[in-house]
Formats: C-alpha cells, structure tokens, sequence
C-alpha cells in the first residue's frame, strides 16, 4: 500500500488529539488487515505524559512493550525517535508526538510505515512537512491544503531529467556534480527557484530520500542568499538551459 498521511490540526497538551488519534488508528487498523501494530512515537522516553493522563503509568510501562489497547486487536508501542527502526516487511501505523518536520522527515522514508498520523507540538513545528505532503487533516477529513505548490514547468522537466539521471538510492560524486549543475543553471536563468518547493517535489514525484531533499535545499538556500558552494558546471549552462525550454516548448 502507498504511504498515507494524516495529521492533527492542533498544538500543545490536547489530550483529546492524542485519544482521538488512537481511536483513528484503530479505526483504520481495523479497515486494513495489513496493519500490524500502531506506534506511538516520542522524542524521548520521557515523553509519555499524554498516554499517562488518557490511561496511567503502569499501562504506558506495557505499551513499551507492545500491547493491545482495550478494544483493538491491533497492538500498540511506544517507541522513541532512537529506538524505532525501519522494518520492511512491517506495515505500521505511527502516532507521530510532538515531533517537528525535520524529525518526521526521516521516518517518513521508512518503508514499512504505511501510515502517519502526525500530532504537533507547535504547528509551525510540521508547517514544512504539511506543506511538503498535503496530508489529510482528521478533524475535517480534507487535506491541508485545495492543491500542492509546484515548480514551474522548465524547473519541473530539469528535475525530471536529473531524477532519471542519478543514482537516487545512494547519491555519489558525479551525481552531485550533477545536481550542482543543474541548480547553476536554474539559479541563473529561472526568475525564482524555491528551495522547498524544489525538495517537496523531488520527494512526492521522485521518491527522493529526505536527507538528500535537505542537502539540496541547503545549497539552493545558499545560492539565493549570495553564497558560494564547491562544485557543478559553471560554463555552458545556457546549452543546458535551451534545451530544457525547447523540451517545454514542444510539450
């Protein structure tokens, strides 16, 4: 199944976000028999307040361990951004708590997550990984957002171009010499080219792995800001340019 997003209008200590999540997850577990277990993840062990209000802490103590809250033939466990590893033949669901954009990021390359259900602690917090994903808002069942901002069209056929020309899995010199390139000539000769905007599409249409989203806006944050990175092409970068219009031209 392809990996599908929801998230929690909210911030700070709303328990019933937490309840409601629970039972959400519960909901869909029940709709896939796929789903094995429900993850609820944390910054640190320490971070368990919300579950210890909804129940008490001897029943946190056995959702460390895995268990299945009253109700769910599903199980639940806690686990914490250190201790939650990438299983392949798992299909999880995660609770995320309390964890920001670049936090969540990581664990939304995992491959056996099938499901998230992020929970902020401050909402500016997850602003760019909503932004990047437009996930599904559980309160009012409606993504985030009416549409996904996009790159403009030449932007678009250059990332096409590079993410059929790299090796996307494990990035090595000569693809970043690439990639420099191409950020050279987009920098030059688009009137704008948005960092974020850049990153959230290579994810989405790509599969690009989010270190590697990060780096790359890293380098197009600093070009637009006037400074210098090592690297990439910097002659004939309009022969580059021309034939990404003249491929714009003919579509």
């Amino acid at each position: 199944m392809h990996k599908i997003r929801y998230y929690m209008d909210t911030e700070g200590n709303d328990d019933n976000a937490y309840l409601r999540a629970i039972k959400y997850a519960q909901q869909l577990s029940e709709q896939n028999q796929e789903i094995k277990k429900v993850v609820l993840l944390v910054p640190t062990k320490q971070n368990v307040d919300w579950f210890e209000r909804l129940y008490n802490q001897k029943f946190v103590k056995l959702l460390f361990h895995g268990y299945a809250i009253p109700g769910s033939s599903v199980i639940f466990k806690i686990e914490t951004i250190k201790t939650y590893k990438d299983i392949s033949t798992n299909s999880d669901i995660a609770i995320t708590c309390g964890i920001d954009s670049e936090e969540l990021g990581k664990f939304d390359d995992y491959y056996g997550l099938k499901i998230i259900i992020a929970i902020p602690w401050l909402k500016a917090g997850l602003k760019k990984w909503i932004t990047r994903w437009n996930p599904i808002n559980i309160q009012t069942q409606k993504t985030a957002f009416p549409t996904i901002s996009e790159p403009s069209q030449i932007v678009r056929i250059a990332l096409d171009e590079l993410s059929e020309n790299v090796n996307k899995s494990i990035l090595h010199s000569l693809d970043w010499e690439k990639i420099k390139t191409y950020i050279r000539v987009l920098h030059k000769y688009e009137s704008k080219i948005d960092a974020n905007d850049i990153g959230s599409y290579l994810a989405r249409v790509h599969s690009w792995k989010f270190n590697y989203t990060q780096e790359i806006e890293d380098l197009i944050n600093r070009i637009n800001t006037g400074k210098k990175f090592v690297g990439g092409r910097e002659t004939e970068l309009k022969k580059i340019y021309e034939g990404w219009k003249n491929e714009k031209d003919v579509v």
